[in-house]
């Protein structure tokens, strides 16, 4: 069972590369980043959709395959960052895509966010200033 420091919130800016995570609670609002393993793979030469040569051999390079790969990192990615989330018992949740909802979904699964308020919302991608500003503000409204 976790026992939450006093008045602790944590916002996350995350998209599917990268995540953001921005602390209201410090004087300058510092800014840690996280980068997931999910990198888009450019198709080298004598690749076809279908697959790739290597030599005299073929090597299958089928959608379903680099699908799994694709969502086991953003699975890996998710789980590494509710692993960090876990201590802050006030979430916000802000980014573009679809990242935010799909780690939103993951946590309201996990039993150890039951008694997390999370709140989520869509964003564009922005500066870190404009990070910290958002988040100063969305937190000055939110009554405790």
């Amino acid at each position: 069972m976790n026992t939450f420091p006093a008045s602790r919130r944590m916002a996350l800016w995350i998209d599917h590369a990268k995540a953001h995570f921005i602390d209201p609670d410090q004087p300058m609002i510092p800014i840690q980043s996280v980068h997931s393993d999910l990198e888009p793979r450019p198709r080298t030469r004598g690749e076809s959709p279908e697959g790739v040569r290597l030599g005299g051999y073929r090597s299958t390079n089928n959608e379903h395959h680099r699908n799994n790969k694709e969502e086991a990192a953003l699975r890996d990615y998710y789980r590494l960052l509710a692993d960090r989330l876990e201590v802050y018992p006030e979430i916000y949740i802000f980014g573009p895509g679809e990242a935010h909802k799909e780690l939103n979904n993951l946590l309201l699964e996990d039993s150890r966010f039951r008694k997390h308020r999370i709140e989520t919302e869509a964003c564009v991608p922005l500066s870190e200033n404009q990070l910290r500003a958002k988040v100063r503000e969305h937190f000055s409204s939110v009554v405790s």
